[in-house]
């Protein structure tokens, strides 16, 4: 009975962590797909670091 239960406490951290990255997978493929359209640009200012313009489609 010792072996089994050292056994059970190496194992069970390990089906715990699959069980979480499993329902995490499972949760990220249930989301909706959005196509943002986005494009670079020169900027005047080079400190500011604002190097990517969002492009509205259209207002909600």
């Amino acid at each position: 009975m010792n072996r089994l239960a050292r056994l059970a406490v190496l194992a069970l951290p390990f089906a715990g962590l699959g069980a979480l990255w499993s329902q995490s997978d499972y949760d990220s493929r249930q989301g909706a797909f959005w196509d943002v359209a986005v494009r670079g640009y020169d900027p005047r200012d080079l400190l500011r670091g604002h190097y990517v313009d969002s492009c509205t489609i259209g207002t909600v």
